[in-house]
Parts: C-alpha cells; structure tokens; sequence
C-alpha cells in the first residue's frame, strides 16, 4: 500500500507541478516515468523537472524515459527493460494502445503501473493500471466548443499532433460536437515535427478560408 501511495503521488505531483527546478534524488524505492515524446518535444522539459524535484522530496529515486525519436516500438521496449530492472513502481504514457498495451500488462505483475497524460481511464482498466491521471479529453472538448459556440465560432481546424493517440481525436471531436457541427476535414494530422505543422496549418487555412478558430 506505501508503494502504491507513493506512485500516485508521484504521478499526480508531476502532471501538476510545471516550471520546477532540476533536483536529484535517491532512495531505496526507485520509480519509473516513461514517455512516448521525442528528445526535439521541449514540453516534456517540465515533466522531467517536475519528476525529478517530486523524487527528491519524497525521498526516492527517479527516473525519465523516452524514445529518443518518438518512435513506439522503441517505447515499448523501454517499458519492457523498465519491468526487468524491478522498480517499485512505473508511471506511464499510453499514446498507442496496440503497440504499448502488451508490455504495459507484464509489467502490471508485480509492480505499481499508473497512466498519465495520453490513453484514456478505461484504456488505463484495459491493461490493469492503478489508475488513470489526466484529464477526459472529449468533455475538455466539448466545453471548449460550448464556448466558443457561444462567441459565434462555426468552422474551425483542430490541429492534431499525435493522431495515433484517442486522447488527442477525442479533444478534437468533443469540440466539434459542443460547437454542433460534423468534424468531419477540420482535423488534420499535423505531426510533431514544428517545420511540417508550419506547413500544413497555412496549407489548411488557405484551402479553407472561412474557418473561424484553430
């Protein structure tokens, strides 16, 4: 029960402490925090600050993770090198269900495993996480849409950088459906790469002049 306390602790604290300083920490519970974000993702910069400065005052070890270029297969199999090192607890992304559900339920024997971020709550029950920490993305959504209903938005481009991830489509459908109107084209797969969305997101509007927000 400590050690399940101390993952959602260090889960929860994480997500909700950006802009935190760098901190090393040591202990004799070691944790891990594996995303699926490239190292070119300087967002994830206040994860990796907020984890380390959350490790140190808890009084344990931490530790980041991450596929150096994004890619899942190599996410995978971080999680399965993190499962085989015996930490006390793994704190995880689930931006691809089918890639990562596999080793995140072998790594559920035995070891405390939460879900952040990505993936959804009943995703997160899927591969029998503690629990899920994040926010339901379609309501995020869908309140979004209210109001910017309510301002006299119509059409509209949800920018989709990680398109494989349901978090991410259900943000964008939530958001249309709030508005009352089809998704339909105004979602598009920008990727991660910031020269590509510079480049798809004129392209769109160009081709779309009358879109009203992004």
């Amino acid at each position: 029960m400590k050690s399940f306390v101390k993952t959602v602790a260090l889960a929860t604290a994480v997500m909700a402490a950006p802009l935190m300083a760098m901190a090393t920490a040591a202990g004799d519970e070691k944790y891990l925090l594996v995303s699926h974000a490239p190292d070119s993702d300087s967002w994830w910069n206040t994860i990796k600050n907020g984890i380390a400065l959350t490790g140190d005052q808890m009084g344990v070890e931490v530790e980041y993770s991450n596929p150096p270029t994004g890619d899942l297969a190599d996410m995978a199999r971080i999680i399965e090198q993190a499962t085989a090192s015996g930490p006390t607890g793994i704190i995880t992304t689930l931006s691809d269900f089918d890639v990562l559900s596999g080793p995140i339920r072998a790594a559920d024997q035995g070891i405390d495993v939460i879900i952040m971020n990505s993936g959804t709550p009943e995703q997160a029950r899927k591969v029998d996480a503690l629990m899920y920490v994040g926010q339901p993305e379609y309501d995020a959504g869908y309140a979004a849409g209210l109001r910017a209903k309510g301002d006299g938005v119509g059409p509209f481009l949800c920018v989709n950088h990680y398109i494989s991830s349901p978090s991410s489509t259900e943000r964008c459908q939530g958001f249309a459906d709030g508005l009352g109107i089809e998704l339909g084209n105004q979602m598009i797969d920008s990727g991660q790469d910031p020269a590509e969305v510079k480049n798809r997101v004129p392209a769109y509007l160009s081709a779309n002049p009358d879109t009203d927000a992004g």
